[in-house]
């Protein structure tokens, strides 16, 4: 009831300004609609359209009135030229400035004249896709009267103010002159830089281009954060209307807000908190206004967070209805970033009714907040939120409420309170709280002195079996952003806690013991709980007991004894993902210098550590720990990883052997690549892009013959008695698909994927190299490489030599791939179309003429050539040649039938 009298009490208030305007100084009162559309202080967005007040067309000035700001703004339109609109948004005063305006050039801070050593580029944000990195300012910047040291830049075009990082960045708490869905690294011109002089910092996104849209030009634009707490958005490229960018994939809007978090119980787990988000205020710029050389000013406007005292905040003539905590010694209007002290003091039931006189009357007491609504519990401070507007549940139950502003709300948060404290009261809680806790301490040393006690036992039974959580959703319409951690440091836990805190009180032998009994799943989702628990879980695991049990060696039988249906590879999968959460707040140099110590000991890990390779699942193994491990990396972190394992393993130099060497020399060698590369790096992967960077990373520091070799050390046949690389297979007689699809898939892989490092030319020069390794291949074995390689490729090679006008070449090429079709019996009017698209290559039909005649003769020819070899031979070569025969007549009867049926299907239509 008492929350339906104040929002009835709210309306009328809001009723009553809007009938009773404040003219602001040196104008009349209301306020334009030109400039920007804001939220009030309550989150409301009011857009540009539902301006009231238009006045006469001839005028042809529009009139707009704040519902909560004070002052009128008049905005002329372009036949009158004024650009400089002014707009009133409550907690900031804005000011644009149309191209037109000097004012907008003087805004533009122009970084390549500033002190160089005070410019910084930062090299991940313009590399990379949605990633945001925290930056430490050299002042306090004044942010909705919040002083701030640390801000993170995203690569969308936006700053984040909040505290609390999280990967959704994009719904409040930021600084926004053109947030969308930027990619700075598709192109090395992009660059996302900050400067900071000591008086202001600027942050630029220079020619950046928006993802998927990279044909309508670069953007280039900044924000700029001044220590007067100004802050300024220039545009110097704006190459698009902002109304017509997509913001299917990513918010698209310009402007500021603000918001504070509050902490509940969870409903879901009752020992837990849960991170609730309520944006207070947003200022939002109209879109179309946002173009080449425009500018906006924001000037902050006074709050009551600038009181220091008790009769200042009184006697305060704010529209924010200040009021004066005593408790906690400041003014505040109840909705801004310290809410939860606010509440939690019972500042709002404090204030009511009582003078400054009263607070300096009434004697000192401190009153002890509610243990549930705690502003110093450490253990809450976290980094890795998410939030979605409108009351979407996000990753971690993080909620934007556009009324934060309500009763209701406070009627919700804010803690019970009581009259004056009883001093008796408070003795006896006291003392009733001093005896618990020692009855607590007497029972924990005698269950840690008896440990199969029926006490102790009863405690055992019903320890919690599923540590709580955090539960993380998503939601296709919003954005999200991964942080990118500057060297040194560190984030703060981000997980809600169980009763048992933080482990602290907890001896290290019990915890040890306690993980004895957990398998590696559960003790991977322990480490989330905190960074008390994620390091004792790394202590542990470089105990010798903790190795011994994770480490498993037992290579050469890969079921492991004690767990049914599990094998080793199952079990190493889950220890990538121990670890990856683990190390998740170290830097990518340090988090692989710790596993290698860690995996240091498992010999079977390393390039020549297992005596039978073979018959070891070890590198197997490796290979699903690392790809758990770098799951969701970028590709420049992935590139540290392979050129970590380089250096580890020296595998350049070993390449680099075995690839100068004559083939089939150094066969130990090639054996130990081809398991390396196969079972490290490349056969795990689940999607073919992950497949063809590793691929990628691999050939792409050679020349193309060393290409060629390296891909047919580790995708060519190999013989089933050692395993070793057969090198005469190509050369000496036909062989069968088995021996070649390894090398069809890789080149496929490269060539299919869109590696953006191959172009078609790379890989038909890389067919055309593999040809010939170690020497020229039988035409047959390279006919059916191509069509176990697909339509495209062929097609792409067999055109490559038409153009060059090696067209007998072309001829004996077409004569074998007719004959491959016939022997694994594929459809021969592929062969034939395939000749039909390669006609059209020719320009000319004299060319055409003459091509049909090449693949007629090479017909001939091959048939003569077999029936010599039938003639000359005896014994078993006599029997395989003469079957090469019979097929290639076969396959010419048949091929010269599909033409026919071709001709005549021509003909007739």
């Amino acid at each position: 009831m008492r929350a339906e009298f104040w929002l009835l009490v709210l309306v009328l208030r809001e009723a009553a300004r809007a009938l009773s305007p404040q003219p602001g100084a040196g104008q009349d009162a209301g306020q334009g609609s030109g400039g920007a559309t804001q939220g009030t202080a309550w989150g409301w967005n009011r857009r540009a359209g539902e301006s009231p007040g238009q006045v006469s067309e001839l005028d042809r000035t529009q009139l707009s009135q704040d519902l909560g700001g004070g002052t009128l703004a008049i905005d002329k339109l372009p036949d009158n030229g004024t650009r400089v609109v002014e707009d009133n948004h409550s907690y900031y005063m804005s000011r644009l400035y149309g191209p037109s305006e000097p004012r907008s050039q003087e805004l533009w801070v122009d970084v390549t004249k500033a002190n160089q050593s005070q410019v910084k580029v930062h090299r991940i944000l313009s590399n990379t896709h949605r990633q945001a990195s925290r930056v430490v300012l050299s002042f306090d910047f004044p942010f909705y009267g919040h002083p701030l040291r640390q801000i993170t830049i995203a690569t969308g075009g936006f700053i984040f103010m909040g505290d609390v990082v999280h990967r959704m960045l994009t719904a409040t708490q930021y600084v926004a002159p053109l947030m969308a869905n930027f990619n700075p690294g598709y192109s090395d011109n992009s660059t996302v830089a900050y400067f900071d002089n000591g008086t202001v910092f600027v942050v630029q996104w220079d020619h950046v281009y928006l993802q998927g849209r990279e044909d309508r030009g670069s953007f280039t634009f900044q924000a700029a954060l001044h220590q007067d707490g100004r802050i300024v958005f220039s545009y110097k490229e704006i190459p698009i209307p902002v109304l017509e960018i997509s913001s299917s994939q990513h918010p698209v809007k310009a402007g500021l807000s603000d918001a504070f978090m509050i902490l509940n119980p969870s409903p879901d787990v009752p020992e837990s908190r849960r991170r609730t988000i309520f944006e207070y205020h947003r200022v939002e710029l109209d879109p179309s206004k946002v173009t080449s050389t425009s500018a906006v000013e924001f000037t902050p406007l006074p709050t009551c967070l600038q009181h220091r005292s008790c009769d200042a905040c009184m006697s305060s003539d704010l529209t924010f209805n200040c009021s004066w905590c005593h408790v906690l010694q400041r003014c505040s209007s109840g909705f801004d970033r310290y809410r939860q002290e606010w509440l939690a003091y019972g500042c709002a039931q404090e204030a009511e009714g009582r003078t400054c006189e009263d607070f300096q009357d009434e004697d000192s007491y401190s009153s002890s907040p509610d243990s549930s609504f705690s502003p110093f519990d450490a253990d809450l401070t976290t980094t890795s939120s998410s939030l979605f507007i409108d009351s979407l549940t996000t990753e971690d139950d993080t909620k934007v409420n556009p009324y934060a502003g309500g009763d209701g709300l406070q009627s919700n948060l804010a803690p019970k309170t009581t009259g004056s404290p009883v001093h008796l009261g408070t003795i006896v809680g006291i003392v009733l709280a001093v005896l618990l806790v020692a009855s607590i301490i007497l029972a924990g040393i005698y269950i840690n002195g008896h440990p199969t006690s029926n006490a102790a036992l009863f405690f055992i039974e019903r320890r919690p079996h599923h540590w709580p959580a955090m539960k993380f959703r998503n939601h296709p319409s919003h954005s999200t952003y991964t942080e990118v951690e500057p060297s040194g440091q560190e984030k703060e836990d981000s997980q809600p806690l169980s009763t048992l805190g933080n482990f602290k009180a907890l001896p290290v032998e019990i915890f040890q013991i306690i993980l004895k009994y957990l398998s590696v799943k559960d003790i991977s989702m322990l480490s989330m709980v905190s960074k008390t628990v994620s390091q004792h879980i790394i202590n542990y695991i470089s105990t010798s007991s903790g190795s011994k049990r994770l480490l498993l060696q037992d290579f050469h039988d890969p079921e492991l004894p004690d767990r049914e249906d599990t094998t080793i590879l199952d079990h190493y999968r889950s220890l990538g993902l121990l670890f990856k959460r683990c190390t998740l707040l170290l830097p990518t140099k340090d988090r692989l210098k710790y596993i290698h110590k860690i995996l240091a000991d498992v010999s079977c890990f390393k390039f020549n550590g297992c005596a039978s390779p073979l018959q070891c699942v070890g590198l197997l193994c490796y290979g699903i720990f690392l790809q758990t491990l770098t799951a969701g990396w970028d590709e420049l972190e992935c590139h540290r990883v392979y050129n970590f394992l380089c250096e580890l393993t020296n595998l350049s130099r070993k390449m680099q052997t075995a690839v100068c060497s004559k083939p089939g020399s150094a066969r130990k060698l090639e054996l130990r690549i081809r398991l390396f590369c196969r079972n490290v790096l490349l056969d795990h992967w689940i999607h073919r892009s992950d497949s063809a960077f590793w691929l990628t990373c691999i050939l792409k520091p050679w020349p193309m013959v060393n290409q060629a070799r390296l891909l047919y050390i580790i995708f060519g046949p190999i013989s089933p008695q050692d395993g070793q690389v057969v090198w005469q297979k190509m050369i000496e007689e036909p062989t069968d698909e088995s021996c070649l699809k390894g090398l069809a898939d890789a080149i496929k892989l490269l060539y299919d994927t869109g590696t953006k490092e191959w172009t078609a030319d790379d890989v038909i020069s890389l067919v055309d190299e593999l040809s010939v390794v170690p020497r020229e291949w039988l035409l047959e074995n390279n006919a059916r490489l191509l069509i176990l390689s697909g339509n495209n490729i062929c097609f792409t090679f067999m055109a490559s030599k038409a153009v060059n006008g090696r067209t007998i070449e072309l001829a004996r090429l077409i004569v074998f791939l007719a004959l491959v079709c016939e022997k694994e019996l594929y459809c021969m009017d592929w062969a034939v179309k395939m000749m039909q698209r390669v006609c059209k290559v020719f320009s000319t039909p004299v060319e055409r003429n003459n091509f049909l005649q090449s693949v007629a003769n090479a017909f001939a020819c091959a048939i003569m050539e077999m029936l010599q070899s039938v003639m000359s031979g005896d014994g078993d070569d006599d029997d395989r040649s003469f079957m090469n025969l019979f097929h290639l007549v076969q396959a010419q009867a048949s091929f010269h039938k599909e033409v026919l049926y071709l001709t005549m299907n021509v003909l007739s239509s």
